[in-house]
């Protein structure tokens, strides 16, 4: 809209005493963000990858344990309880889904670069997904630790999502 605006006021759009200027430059920061949280999306994925095949992130011996956990069997250890074990239990197998897949692809034969970036690109949106649910599991969790009445909201939305 903010474009078309300034297609209408022509020259004096960009000018100062006209509030098109104002909401175009407003409205034009925010494609420079959205650029700059691109080159972050990717560099995560890369950063982690560089960093696994380097030895500094032990991924690959986390997914071999994964792997031994996994065939190993279920354990019937006894399960967190209370009311946000549920969503305690789905970031923990969150992780370990995850964890599971970005072992096998650093163990892979390298692919060509178009199809590894769209698999770099779908490996990230799982790793923003996690970060989310963790942090706002965490959050519940310390709202919770303050008392029932602080946490009442959390817990409302948390009945809303189970319906």
């Amino acid at each position: 809209m903010v474009d078309e605006a300034v297609q209408i006021f022509g020259g004096y759009g960009f000018h100062e005493d006209y509030p098109v200027c104002r909401a175009y430059r407003d409205s034009r920061i925010n494609r420079i963000f959205e650029g700059t949280n691109e080159i972050n999306r990717m560099l995560i994925i890369q950063m982690l990858m560089k960093r696994a095949m380097g030895g500094q992130l032990p991924l690959i011996p986390a997914a071999m344990k994964l792997a031994d956990e996994i065939l190993a069997g279920p354990s019937f250890e006894e399960a967190p309880e209370g009311v946000l074990a549920g969503e305690s239990r789905v970031v923990a197998n969150s992780k370990k889904m995850f964890l599971q897949a970005a072992g096998g692809a650093v163990q892979e034969i390298p692919r060509e670069a178009g199809r590894r970036a769209g698999t770099d690109r779908r490996a990230l949106n799982v790793v923003m997904e996690i970060y989310a649910m963790e942090s706002c599991l965490l959050r519940a969790q310390k709202l919770r630790g303050k008392g029932e009445s602080a946490s009442q909201t959390m817990i409302a939305f948390r009945a809303l999502a189970h319906q």
